[in-house]
């Protein structure tokens, strides 16, 4: 599952995305073999599929069963529930110090 969603969103990245773009989006590129038509395979191209086919074959996999589902997202979102959450509060401190100390923003 996951090599086949890597290789279809190497063959559609090869079709859309140029060297140029990809040098300018990544700030460099390693080409593996160019291909007629402007195709490039590059690194970041090859990264980029696999990961993402990994992501998608473990959703897959773990999104099979609502609650198994449910599961998943309360315990995979709970750090960032709690950084946004320390965040929200840090922003309102910032926001309101001026009016609690009575001390300009700087």
């Amino acid at each position: 599952m996951a090599l086949a969603v890597a290789a279809a969103l190497i063959v559609v990245g090869m079709i859309l995305v140029s060297k140029s773009e990809t040098s300018t989006l990544a700030n460099g590129v390693y080409v593996y073999f160019t291909l007629p038509g402007h195709m490039v395979l590059t690194t970041q191209l090859v990264s980029l599929s696999l990961t993402l086919g990994c992501f998608a074959a473990f959703f897959l996999v773990a999104g099979q069963r609502p609650e198994d589902r449910a599961a998943l997202m309360n315990s995979g979102l709970t750090d960032l529930r709690r950084v946004l959450l320390a965040y929200s509060i840090y922003r309102h401190a910032c926001t309101s110090s001026a009016a609690w100390t009575g001390v300009p923003p700087g």
